[in-house]
């Protein structure tokens, strides 16, 4: 049952309330109004269980979408490494290739002296 004050509690239960002393008889329109109060009040018990629920189901799927996305960037983390490496065994290859063409310029150009000294 939901928590209410006692005037609220005897009309949730079906018994005649009386006014709270100080106060004059409630009125029909009164005891109606307080009894769609308790039931909006019990509703809200459910309602909160419906987005208990409903919390649940979104955060398991905002989990899903994170494991997936954890999934996705493991796997163009991986493509972004593999890329890497193929570009630093390139750039090695580049780099050894200017080092024997500047060896081979270096030699050209020793040659061309010797001749020139001839």
């Amino acid at each position: 049952m939901p928590t209410v004050d006692p005037l609220c509690r005897a009309l949730y239960i079906g018994k005649p309330v009386t006014a709270p002393a100080g106060v004059g008889p409630l009125s029909q329109g009164s005891q109606r109004f307080l009894t769609i109060i308790i039931d909006l009040k019990g509703s809200d018990e459910d309602a909160n269980a419906r987005m208990d629920e409903l919390d649940l189901k979104k955060l398991e799927t905002r989990v899903d979408e994170l494991i997936d996305a954890v999934e996705r960037l493991q796997q163009e983390n991986k493509s972004l490494r593999d890329n890497h490496n193929s570009l630093l065994a390139e750039r090695n290859q580049l780099i050894e290739k200017t080092e024997q063409a500047r060896t081979r310029v270096e030699a050209m150009i020793q040659r061309l002296k010797a001749l020139e000294n001839e």
